[in-house]
């Protein structure tokens, strides 16, 4: 049986105005095989600690085999 989900999240600091978004599927093929894609977006000022990274969003992918 194929399970699917999206799931999102978001953090803002106020103190900073810094942010990140977070998206991503996780995608349960099977008893054995996950898959789990999604983006990452980080902004802010440069000097705040989520903002240091404002260049550097990213996309991932994550494949567990359990066996």
């Amino acid at each position: 049986n194929e399970d699917h989900s999206i799931k999102t999240s978001f953090i803002y600091n106020f103190a900073n105005e810094d942010s990140m978004l977070d998206m991503y599927v996780e995608s349960q093929l099977n008893d054995y095989l996950e898959i789990v894609y999604g983006y990452q977006r980080l902004s802010g000022d440069e000097a705040s600690f989520l903002g240091q990274w404002d260049r550097n969003d990213r996309v991932f992918l994550r494949m567990s085999l359990k066996f």
